[in-house]
């Protein structure tokens, strides 16, 4: 999960209402959805490939948004579980 900075929020939300599925389908377009090829560019940002280590896999993320909040996020909610099941939980 990537989470916005607050210098971005403006980018995204011109492209929140966008889709990458030509077809866009009714009840999108009765949300307002349009269809946009390349939703990043649109935004004004830049697309940067990377490797992830967990997965060993290539992927795609937006430059100006940092990933170190997802992986704060699961990281957190991995504590929490195991806090949880330590407790008698599940």
């Amino acid at each position: 999960m990537n989470l916005p900075s607050a210098d971005i929020v403006d980018a995204i939300n011109n492209i929140a209402n966008t889709t990458g599925t030509k077809n866009v389908p009714l009840h999108k377009k009765t949300w307002g959805y349009r269809y946009l090829k390349n939703k990043i560019e649109e935004a004004g940002l830049t697309v940067q490939q990377y490797v992830n280590p967990d997965l060993s896999v290539e992927k795609y993320r937006v430059k100006e948004m940092t990933g170190l909040k997802g992986k704060f996020i699961t990281n957190l909610f991995g504590f929490l579980y195991r806090k949880y099941r330590s407790s008698g939980g599940l």
